[in-house]
């Protein structure tokens, strides 16, 4: 049988279709709002690597032009299963960057605009091979630059891709 090794190459780019990414957007300002945005569902994830970072990126509504959304984990390549915090402008732990993008409607215009993160918290699983990434909670605060707070709360599995070679 031939072998299978995971690709850890440098500046390695894919897209992984073997990954569930969810998020919710909850308000907790007592409003009587329930959610500030809706769902956030996706298959659609991609892996860049540079052999010593990585970033997953959940692409919801891909293309759409009024509508596609992102949601961008930046990590450090060694990292391993734990809770992490995360507050902004601090890349001393695992978490480099946590970035919520979504369609905004400017002059006219529509633009992917990132959200302002400000904390989070990551509980994450790593199997011992760094091939599958579990979040059993990954819960940030983001605010747009109308000056709107999100609270969102998300869970993600992602497998990275697998090559085989002769």
């Amino acid at each position: 049988m031939d072998k299978f090794v995971g690709l850890t190459k440098p500046a390695t780019t894919l897209a992984n279709i073997t990954g569930q990414f969810n998020a919710i957007f909850p308000s907790n300002d007592g409003s009587t709002v329930r959610k500030r945005r809706s769902d956030f569902k996706t298959q659609e994830v991609e892996y860049v690597s540079d052999g010593k970072e990585f970033m997953i990126t959940a692409i919801a509504e891909p293309r759409g032009r009024h509508c596609e959304r992102r949601i961008a984990l930046h990590l450090k390549g060694d990292i391993t299963s734990g809770t992490y915090a995360f507050k902004k402008n601090d890349t001393s732990g695992p978490i480099i960057q946590l970035i919520y993008s979504e369609m905004d409607h400017i002059n006219g215009q529509h633009f992917l605009m990132p959200l302002e993160t400000i904390e989070g918290t990551l509980e994450l699983e790593v199997s011992e091979n760094h091939q599958y990434y579990k979040a059993r909670h990954l819960n940030f605060t983001a605010i747009s630059r109308n000056g709107l707070t999100l609270e969102i709360e998300a869970d993600f599995e992602v497998w990275m891709a697998v090559v085989v070679f002769n």
